[in-house]
């Protein structure tokens, strides 16, 4: 019997390369990290709706509570950088019921209302109108989210 010495590239392998391994751990990290940052965003926007949603109804629950004129009063929200606050009659620290603050890092960006330095909406009793409609606009991280209320108190949200 002859041995017959194999070229190298005729022997048999039983395993991976370390370069092999390197590679395909390289393009797991890169897998991993393009996953987690799609995550985050998605986490960011859904979290931002939802906020904005909250606000949105909070206002709406103020626009109904006028047109009950519970208590013969009108209702109305007064908007901070970074918190809102429901009232009635007039704006004062006295006639606030609820105050609510926002989460870290989210913040009324923008609040276009037609009267300048008026960051209010105050409706009117019975029918639920405003004078000072107009858009506020949240924002956290790059992404935002327009809340919209009409002359009617009507609100709505929006990208």
């Amino acid at each position: 019997m002859h041995s017959r010495i194999l070229p190298i590239y005729q022997r048999s392998r039983n395993g991976f390369t370390l370069i092999e391994l390197i590679v395909v751990m390289s393009i797991l990290g890169v897998l991993t990290v393009t996953g987690v940052a799609t995550y985050r965003l998605l986490f960011v926007k859904t979290d931002l709706q939802q906020i904005a949603q909250e606000v949105a109804t909070d206002i709406s629950d103020t626009r109904l509570e006028s047109i009950a004129a519970r208590n013969q009063r009108a209702y109305g929200v007064h908007f901070g950088t970074s918190s809102y606050e429901i009232y009635y009659n007039t704006y004062s620290v006295s006639n606030v019921l609820e105050s609510h603050s926002l989460p870290a890092n989210v913040t009324f960006s923008t609040v276009a209302l037609p009267n300048p330095g008026n960051d209010e909406v105050l409706f009117d009793k019975l029918t639920g109108k405003t004078f000072n409609s107009g858009t506020i606009i949240l924002s956290h991280n790059g992404e935002f989210y327009r809340i919209v209320i009409n002359p009617y108190g009507i609100v709505s949200v929006s990208t």
